[in-house]
């Protein structure tokens, strides 16, 4: 029983594997043998609905592409609708694709598989007021035959074909023998479309297809303005408590030497933090300093001892540094007055294997007034990868999208 109309030009029967004209009294044009069926849940005479079409499906083809020892294989599908014609329902690394015919304009009209190998950048072409970007060519083969085609296709037959991507869409230019097509697929909503033919999906896909749209998580969108706005005013409020502080200026005990030495800084009042800069120039070396504290009282505010060490090199022709030069110690007075620092170098050293200086000199600054911007700078630091939560992931789908593409820049 025919299922495809009246534009049905080759039937090929399930049984004997016989290709008969349509068109022509069903005269026998060729005979198949040892035919295997692709594996595909989708039977001749399903019906289903794509977009609000309803659709049956009349043709099965399978294909087979090899190249540079592997393999690849998929399966079309034949549609036919009363009122839309004819289209394909591909079922490809468990996604399902729909291809219909393109007639309208393009710009330039074709695309040659010659043009894509001596073009320097990937080739584009016009179409639907949208620009399409090579992608990849095909060289396949029909490997399986069944059913009715609006369109001679038997097995052995190949046909090249060169796709071209835009954002949700693939216009393809098919060539086979001096026949010329231009096809237009998408990517329909996968589940309603497995159960609208009344089938269960094979499962999730193994790799992200070309034209398969980005899905954000669930309140994605939210949770990323929310990261963006926090980042925002926490780096703003962060920089401006950075700049409440006013300078100190020590005041220098005589005999003090480059490496040990005292100090008293004249604290007017206990708003903020005292922050106590030492700058040193160590370089591929380290250093112990140790620092003591006393309040206008002398008695100890706190001691400790520090290490710090720089090391700079050239590995592989490219620059590196790790390490800081830098000492800095905050604390918060209890009282105004006069506090005394005393510095002081007991060891150090240059790093293994390396040609390096210990401190020679260091310079001494000190901040009061100074807010404690730490939890401002431990939002940003969170709120920041909440921001760019969706552009990362955007981004990686992306990539994903073209990772099948053969073009390479190296061609």
């Amino acid at each position: 029983m025919a299922l495809g109309g009246g534009r049905v030009v080759l039937q090929v029967c399930a049984h004997c594997g016989a290709a008969l004209d349509a068109v022509d009294n069903y005269r026998l044009l060729k005979t198949f043998a040892d035919r295997r069926r692709p594996a595909s849940p989708f039977q001749l005479g399903m019906k289903g609905q794509i977009a609000g079409i309803d659709w049956t499906v009349i043709g099965i083809l399978g294909w087979a592409e090899t190249w540079k020892g592997e393999r690849w294989n998929w399966t079309d599908h034949q549609l036919f609708s009363p009122t839309h014609g004819y289209a394909w329902l591909t079922l490809e690394d468990g996604h399902l694709i729909l291809t219909r015919a393109w007639r309208g304009p393009l710009g330039p009209n074709w695309i040659t598989s010659q043009t894509v190998e001596l073009a320097e950048h990937p080739p584009t072409i016009r179409a639907r007021n949208r620009t399409y970007t090579y992608y990849e060519t095909s060289d396949a083969r029909i490997s399986y035959a069944d059913g009715e085609f609006s369109s001679v296709a038997m097995v052995g037959d190949r046909v090249q074909s060169l796709c071209f991507l835009a954002e949700d869409e693939m216009l393809t230019l098919t060539q086979t023998g001096t026949e010329r097509e231009v096809e237009l697929s998408t990517w329909p909503q996968q589940a309603e479309t497995w159960a609208s033919f009344g089938l269960t999906s094979l499962g999730k896909p193994w790799r992200v297809h070309p034209l398969q749209p980005y899905r954000p998580w669930p309140n994605e969108r939210f949770l990323g303005a929310t990261g963006a706005v926090l980042a925002f005013v926490s780096l703003i409020m962060g920089l401006l408590l950075l700049a409440q502080g006013e300078k100190v200026q020590p005041v220098m005990q005589p005999g003090a030497s480059r490496l040990a030495f005292e100090a008293e800084l004249p604290i007017t009042h206990t708003r903020g933090l005292i922050r106590l800069v030492v700058q040193t120039d160590l370089y591929n070396a380290w250093s112990g300093i140790d620092v003591e504290i006393t309040d206008p009282d002398d008695a100890p505010v706190f001691q400790t001892a520090r290490e710090v060490g720089y090391y700079q090199g050239v590995e592989g022709g490219e620059s590196w540094s790790e390490g800081n030069q830098t000492l800095s110690i905050s604390f918060r007075p209890e009282v105004a007055g006069n506090y005394r620092v005393s510095l002081d170098v007991p060891e150090g050293g240059s790093g293994e294997g390396v040609e390096g200086s210990p401190i020679r000199t260091m310079q001494f600054l000190a901040y009061q007034g100074e807010a404690a911007s730490f939890w401002m700078w431990l939002v940003f630091a969170i709120s920041l990868p909440i921001a760019g939560l969706t552009p990362l992931r955007s981004w990686l789908h992306h990539k994903a999208r073209w990772r099948g593409s053969d073009w390479s820049e190296e061609d």
